[in-house]
């Protein structure tokens, strides 16, 4: 093991990416954070990402590369924390990029605010161009409360209600970095579920006295029409989806506002019902097909026992329609106004 005092571990999972693979780690070499270590993990990827990675570790000292079978993306970032070295833990998925700035932001302002997470936002990228800037909702701010805490915590269980808001409060682990400590006195890891994330920063910024909000966006989020697992359809889907509502559901029960996280909780799983129809969509299924599809999800137990009478009048709009369909069966007539949202906004 290497004696080398590291500020930031930084850890890749790689699966199938051989494409984008060198763009994602030269942006993680070119950072003005030195004393920068980078963990690339081989999740039993096909392609040539175990070789690329090997090259890299065999040209650079703080490169270290790890070879494991396929497991998924939560289990492949445990072993690199399992790895890491680092004072602080970041995480960057394989086919995205790094502004060269965006560690030293991150370790700086954790350092002057005696931060346990520091946090920045994002921007999204098509085909070479930037197209959005999603900045923290909480940028600029220091909570150094449990109750101040609780705030963007509560908004990782959903929104409330009666906030109109159409765009989704940021949940990625990818903008943050994480106080090394806090994996190895907690034992905080990344369950093997869809969107892990949301479960994973439930956990951790429960145990984290100071968390930063930083203005800065520099993670940079490919939004290409390349494969990966929240673009791609396969049957077991659905129960996937079923699967994080109800562990969801659990979280929020365990609270001790356990009816306001619920509330949250539900809002949050008729959010991701949506996405999994547009997910649907996208996909190269026939319509009856696609029709079966999402009458794989609205007919699980977990759909109607945390979706179905979750109050419509009180979504926006076009969402509030969205939903009724959904609940009421019309599962052709979602499918084709998910259709017509994609048309008007270049999608299809």
């Amino acid at each position: 093991m290497s004696s080398r005092k590291f500020k930031v571990s930084v850890i890749v999972p790689m699966y199938n990416v051989e494409r984008y693979l060198q763009k994602c780690v030269d942006s993680l070499l070119a950072q003005t954070l030195k004393d920068i270590e980078i963990i690339l993990v081989d999740d039993g990827s096909p392609d040539k990402c175990g070789a690329i990675a090997e090259k890299y570790a065999a040209s650079f000292e703080n490169v270290k590369s790890y070879h494991r079978a396929n497991g998924g993306l939560g289990p492949a970032r445990n072993t690199g924390i399992e790895i890491a070295q680092g004072d602080y833990i970041g995480f960057v998925d394989s086919d995205d990029w790094v502004h060269p700035w965006m560690f030293e932001r991150l370790y700086q302002a954790a350092i002057r605010s005696h931060a346990d997470i520091a946090v920045g936002g994002l921007e999204e990228w098509t085909d070479g161009k930037l197209n959005n800037i999603k900045g923290h909702p909480f940028a600029g701010k220091v909570l150094t409360s449990v109750d101040e805490i609780s705030l963007p915590r509560m908004l990782l269980y959903g929104r409330d209600a009666k906030d109109k808001a159409t765009t989704p409060y940021p949940v990625a682990v990818t903008t943050s970095i994480y106080r090394r400590s806090l994996f190895d006195k907690r034992a905080v890891r990344f369950h093997d579920v869809l969107s892990e994330d949301v479960f994973f920063n439930l956990d951790i910024y429960r145990h984290a006295h100071r968390i930063a909000f930083i203005d800065s966006c520099g993670y940079c989020y490919r939004k290409d029409c390349q494969a990966s697992i929240t673009r791609t359809f396969s049957p077991e889907k659905a129960d996937r989806y079923a699967c994080f509502f109800s562990l969801l559901a659990q979280y929020a029960l365990r609270e001790d506002d356990s009816e306001s996280c619920l509330r949250r909780a539900c809002r949050k799983m008729v959010d991701y019902a949506r996405s999994y129809v547009f997910m649907v969509e996208k996909s190269s299924l026939s319509i009856n097909e696609k029709v079966k599809a999402v009458n794989s999800l609205t007919s699980k137990v977990e759909f109607k026992r945390y979706c179905a009478d979750y109050p419509a009048n009180s979504l926006p709009s076009v969402q509030a329609l969205f939903h009724r369909l959904l609940v009421g069966g019309h599962e052709r007539t979602a499918l084709m106004l998910t259709r017509l949202r994609m048309i008007a906004r270049g999608e299809k």
